[in-house]
């Protein structure tokens, strides 16, 4: 247990050092730009789009009240979820015998994948993965009848995880409401069922009477437009890795695919095992199908960074079940020493140097001590963007994936619930609804940068632009456009 805390602790130092120096992305800045809009006023899924569930907005809230909106904060707060993760993990490969080498070869694993400064996520998947591990954690405690304690855990991190991002909340709410029911009986299933229904009408309340109807809108009947244009399988996501990686980012995104490939082999082939233990196989199965669950349908790195927790308790798991020491040992340590290499590459500093371009700055609005690699504004007066800002009065819809960033840096204000423009987003009717609200002067200036192409462009929404409104005047974030008229 000492060196076990020693290394969380060195971990989590580590997690805090390395992720201000990272980059920030298109992702989190609109993640950022939804909570800051819900904290000036705005509802959350009526006036805001967002497609997961409410509860990380809440925490975020929360968390930007208390102290100020910054993109700092939500960093904090996605290493602290991480951190919940390596302790989930270990509590579960604690309870089904695994020994602390393992336990710290599964750390390293993931540390060395999924860190939170290697590949961003959104505040909602990283919640949901905590919240997927401590519930995986208590069903793997096993609570005897009668010892309602882990059950209510259990309820409430399935509860959390799909208040989080409900396409990993599924599987997780399966797996543990049917283990509660086979090892803690009727005790069990009500104080698991209670837990679960409390911490959900706690995310659901504020949302007022509407916001319910608008969260189904939003999260689940969009998703098929995200289905039709967002989808991607794991021999493209591999194959657009690799494109992309350099060095020896190249052999760390290949065992990031890997790495889900064997833990969803390696859990049936425990539970098939003669002399694997139950438990131990029974957490593989369980972390190898939440995990493959959540890469549907989107198998690219970052989504499969995210999910490396899961995939590698279920690698651990299918591990301590099937074989015993001396040889577990022997394979712990082979994947302890892999763990440290990747975080090793991570790590390194030639990846935090290649940070440069113009928009390099460490004091823009909303992202100060993290390095902004794009060209935004550093505020209202910034060099040509006062007057667009002047003329527009603030209020100007950006068609341009990196839209967020510019509505915090510059202080401007969405008319659309869409910050993040990509047909995905817009879900079947968005972009019909958007050029409405343009026609009638809700939304009486569009600003174009370079078109948009491929699956995630809102087609039909640049082709009226380009064909029915008229250029007025250019500036740093593109072609504001207006309507004939207006």
């Amino acid at each position: 247990m000492p060196v076990l805390l020693a290394t969380l602790f060195v971990i989590g130092a580590g997690e805090l050092w390395s992720t201000t120096s990272v980059p920030v992305t298109d992702d989190e800045g609109w993640f950022l730009c939804v909570v800051e809009r819900c904290r000036l006023g705005e509802r959350l899924y009526r006036d805001v789009f967002y497609g997961a569930g409410p509860l990380p907005v809440w925490v975020a809230l929360a968390a930007v009240r208390s102290t100020r909106p910054q993109l700092l904060v939500l960093r904090v707060l996605s290493v602290g979820m991480f951190l919940t993760t390596l302790v989930a993990v270990a509590v579960g490969l604690d309870r089904v015998g695994a020994s602390t080498l393992e336990i710290l070869a599964a750390w390293s694993l993931m540390v060395g994948v999924s860190g939170p400064a290697r590949g961003i996520d959104n505040l909602y998947g990283q919640a949901a993965i905590a919240a997927a591990g401590v519930g995986l954690a208590a069903a793997a405690a096993g609570a005897a009848p009668g010892a309602p304690g882990a059950a209510a855990v259990a309820g409430a991190a399935a509860a959390a995880c799909t208040m989080s991002k409900h396409s990993i909340g599924g599987p997780v709410l399966v797996l543990t409401a049917s283990a509660t029911a086979v090892t803690s009986g009727a005790v069990g299933v009500a104080a698991y069922a209670a837990a679960f229904a409390a911490v959900a009408v706690l995310c659901l309340l504020p949302l007022h009477r509407d916001g319910v109807r608008w969260l189904w809108r939003r999260a689940v009947a969009n998703k098929s437009t995200y289905l039709a244009t967002g989808s991607v399988g794991p021999v493209a996501g591999l194959r657009e890795a690799l494109e992309t990686a350099e060095g020896g980012a190249r052999p760390v995104a290949t065992g990031t695919f890997a790495l889900l490939g064997v833990g969803c082999a390696a859990a049936p082939a425990a539970l098939a095992w003669p002399s694997a233990d139950s438990h131990a196989a029974l957490l593989a199965a369980g972390a190898a199908t939440v995990a493959a669950a959540a890469a549907f349908p989107r198998a690219d790195l970052p989504h499969l960074r995210a999910l490396a927790p899961l995939a590698t308790c279920a690698v651990v798991a299918a591990l301590t079940s099937v074989v015993h020491t001396p040889a577990a040992s022997w394979l712990a340590g082979v994947l302890l020493v892999l763990g440290a290499l990747a975080a090793g590459e991570a790590m390194a500093p030639r990846r935090r140097r290649s940070v440069t371009g113009p928009g390099f700055d460490f004091d823009v609005p909303h992202f100060r001590r993290l390095p902004v690699a794009r060209a935004v504004p550093g505020g209202r007066r910034a060099d040509g963007w006062s007057d667009a800002v002047e003329a527009t009065g603030g209020v100007v819809f950006l068609l341009r994936p990196d839209a967020a960033l510019w509505y915090l840096a510059a202080d401007l204000r969405n008319p659309t619930p869409f910050d993040y423009p990509y047909a995905s987003v817009f879900g079947p009717d968005g972009e019909d609804e958007t050029i409405e609200g343009i026609r009638r002067g809700a939304i009486p200036w569009v600003c174009v940068g370079t078109p948009m192409i491929g699956r995630l462009a809102p087609v039909t929404l640049q082709r009226f632009v380009f064909a029915e409104m008229v250029p007025a005047f250019e500036c740093p974030a593109g072609t504001v456009y207006r309507i004939p008229g207006h």
